[in-house]
């Protein structure tokens, strides 16, 4: 019998210069001798030539350094010498440059090695394969000497052709779900303040008794409060209208109008099966269950797996119905919206067939939900159970994921796990079943006398966890990036640092900060995923009950001291004392000691890229052009979407952006996901520089 075998994808590199392999772990420099910045190969070179050790895409060119992004998916970086940028480029003539295609073999330039000698730095040139974790599973370099131009190693990649194809687009579709998971958190935020204001309002201990007594003046607030509870109460539809839109190639309004016939037939369905089998609101409440025998215990646990979604009584399926019914709606249209049908009936055809095909796939997923979700609930209340029983470890853990994904954007979707779902807990209020962390602080919110234990266990989950570090923490780390700057420069990328910290102080953004330092040392990366970490257990372990999602000054402010010492706001205060000392002299030590280039260090980068935050993009219509440009034209981009910070796009080709055009626009950061997936970073400007590119690119509507 013939059985296929597993294409199995795998890489030849050739030696960029004639000499002498070294093996990677024996070379003068930790840095590369630890593989921090990836594996590969050294060599000592006995040659002038430098040519190119695969076929790719020159991608960095700096003269001590090439990058170049090869056709198999590896990002190699060809060091030449070791601390060679001191000589600020005078023995290097690099002929490449970037963007240009090259082949095996090609010559890249020359180098005066006996300058380098001179100055008494070692020659050692290296390959280095910068996405290591990515994409390699192993490397056999070849020993003695080695022929610029012949091969020198063999890699064996983690994942075939075809697979990699496969990642990219599921870091694609999982980027756009993440940025439409985050569309309704605006107005929740904005909701939850005015919630916890009209909470202050109404605390006599606060305000005083005379004014809770003033009826017109609490009329006000109870009809605000009102607004806000509708808010909450149907967050499901909106996560449904939110994620349609998000995973929508084109014609989103009509997609949105789906997404909302798919959630309502979904739960019709459901609500209509259930009452084949005698489920119904009449039939199935806590007295009832407990005249039948169940115990008061049994019978709340029961009937919490049920509730009415805009009036149809329904599996209590929360923000996952509507993210569910939302995702559906868009596979629907994104699969039919083009479709063309005969004459006779063509006035059904494109957008308008989507809502009728919803209408014949929704009460399918309805079925099939009515069977799948009982063992979906009771699996998620069961990973909520192991979190709550992880006590303070579980919070923890929480923390320091949140910060460790923040590179790829995939937080958005944890927060929204915790903050929507049993996996941040779950409480019975005012006789109603609440599930998720958000859910359940904002219902506390909106009593007069919360019961604090409960919000306690809620919020270890929301923006008290945060405030430690991105009040105090990070804005010390760009303190520290500043005073280790070259005095030259320091002019220059204060306004960058100041801006990038008043940021994350009042509003709790912080990739502008972060992205200045995540990909340049795993050091401090995993350093900030740490404190993160503590942060959250911490002020958990101290009984802080601060919520919300933001965790700058403005909540610390509405959610902590407006709302008194109950709420234990001091601790966050002192938790910031120990944070920005710690983050600082942290971060001015590892700078020092690796030599990173942070903003303001290096000359020939750090005077573009400072250059670039201390003139912040003209939103002219110009820029979208420029941007458009910057990454490899129009015919490049597929996509382009955004979030709080970062323009996502998807690209055909990763390789073909010009990093330092696309940081001269305002760029504090760029990240490739993989060949077509990047995110974009400029800050929490971004919304207005989207509106342009996506102008630019005829792809607004």
């Amino acid at each position: 019998m013939m059985r296929l075998k597993k294409e199995q994808a795998e890489a030849k590199l050739y030696a960029p210069v004639s000499g002498e392999m070294v093996p990677l772990d024996k070379v003068s420099d930790q840095t590369f001798a630890s593989k921090m910045l990836g594996d590969g190969f050294a060599i000592e070179p006995s040659d002038r030539k430098i040519v190119s050790p695969v076929s790719g895409t020159i991608s960095v060119q700096q003269g001590h350094a090439i990058g170049i992004q090869s056709e198999e998916g590896l990002e190699i970086l060809i060091h030449l010498g070791i601390d060679t940028v001191a000589l600020k480029g005078t023995p290097f003539n690099i002929k490449a440059r970037v963007g240009d295609k090259v082949q095996v073999g090609a010559l890249l330039g020359e180098v005066d090695w006996e300058q380098v000698d001179a100055a008494s730095i070692p020659k050692t040139t290296l390959v280095i394969i910068t996405n290591t974790a990515d994409k390699l599973e192993k490397i056999s370099a070849a020993t003695g000497k080695v022929i610029a131009g012949k091969e020198a190693a063999r890699c064996e990649l983690k994942q075939s052709k075809s697979e990699v194809k496969k990642a990219g687009k599921a870091t694609g579709y999982l980027q756009k779900l993440g940025k439409s998971l985050m569309m309704p958190i605006p107005i929740i935020a904005a909701a939850g303040i005015f919630l916890g204001l009209a909470s202050v309002l109404q605390n006599p201990n606060i305000v005083g008794p005379a004014f809770v007594a003033n009826l017109d003046a609490q009329n006000v607030i109870g009809f605000i409060k009102t607004i806000i509870a509708a808010l909450f109460a149907n967050l499901p539809i909106l996560f449904a209208v939110s994620v349609t839109i998000g995973l929508a190639k084109a014609e989103k309004a009509n997609a949105a109008f789906s997404s909302v016939v798919a959630f309502l037939l979904m739960h019709v369905t459901i609500s209509y099966m259930l009452s084949l089998k005698g489920i119904t609101a009449a039939t199935y409440s806590v007295d009832l269950l407990v005249k039948s025998g169940q115990s008061v215990l049994e019978a709340t646990k029961a009937v919490s797996m049920y509730t009415s979604v805009l009036g149809v009584f329904s599996f209590n399926m929360n923000v996952f119905g509507g993210v569910l019914a939302g995702v559906l709606a868009a596979a629907i249209h994104n699969r039919f919206y083009k479709t063309e049908l005969p004459m006779a009936i063509s006035y059904f055809g494109g957008k308008r067939l989507v809502p009728i095909m919803t209408t014949l796939f929704a009460p399918v997923l309805g079925v099939i939900l009515y069977f799948v979700w009982p063992f979906i609930g009771t699996g998620i209340q069961s990973l909520g159970e192991i979190i709550a029983s992880a006590g303070l470890f579980g919070t923890f853990i929480f923390g320091m994921l949140e910060r460790l994904l923040i590179p790829t954007g995939l937080h958005n979707i944890l927060n929204q796990m915790v903050r929507f779902t049993p996996i941040g807990g779950s409480a019975t209020i005012d006789g109603k079943q609440f599930v998720g962390a958000l859910n359940i602080f904002n219902a506390l919110l909106a009593q007069g006398h919360p019961n604090m234990e409960i919000m306690r266990s809620a919020t270890r989950f929301l923006a008290q966890g945060k405030i430690p570090y991105m009040m105090f923490g990070l804005p010390a780390a760009a303190l520290a990036m500043y005073r280790t700057a070259l005095p030259e420069n320091k002019k220059k990328v204060g306004a960058l640092l100041f801006a990038a910290a008043l940021t994350s102080f009042t509003t709790g953004i912080t990739e502008p900060i972060e992205f200045l330092f995540i990909f340049i040392s795993p050091i401090l990366f995993i350093f900030h995923a740490i404190m993160g970490g503590l942060a959250f257990m911490l002020t958990n372990l101290l009984g802080v009950a601060i919520g919300n999602v933001q965790g700058g000054a403005i909540d610390l402010g509405v959610f902590g001291v407006l709302r008194g010492l109950d709420t234990r706001w001091y601790f966050e205060l002192l938790l910031g004392a120990i944070y920005a000392p710690v983050y600082y002299f942290t971060f001015k030590k590892v700078i020092m000691w690796k030599n990173l280039k942070t903003p303001g260090r290096e000359v020939e980068e750090d005077l573009g890229s400072s250059a670039v935050m201390d003139n912040a993009p003209k939103l002219t219509g110009d820029l979208g052009h420029k941007i458009i440009a910057a990454l490899g034209g129009l015919g490049n981009v597929e996509s382009i979407d955004n979030c709080f910070t970062r323009l996502r796009l998807v690209l055909n080709d990763a390789s073909k952006i010009d990093e330092e055009t696309l940081k001269s626009t305002g760029a504090v950061g760029i990240v490739k996901l993989d060949s077509k997936n990047i995110q974009v970073v400029y800050g929490p400007q971004v919304e207005s520089i989207a509106l342009k590119v996506k102008e630019a690119a005829g792809l607004s509507e």
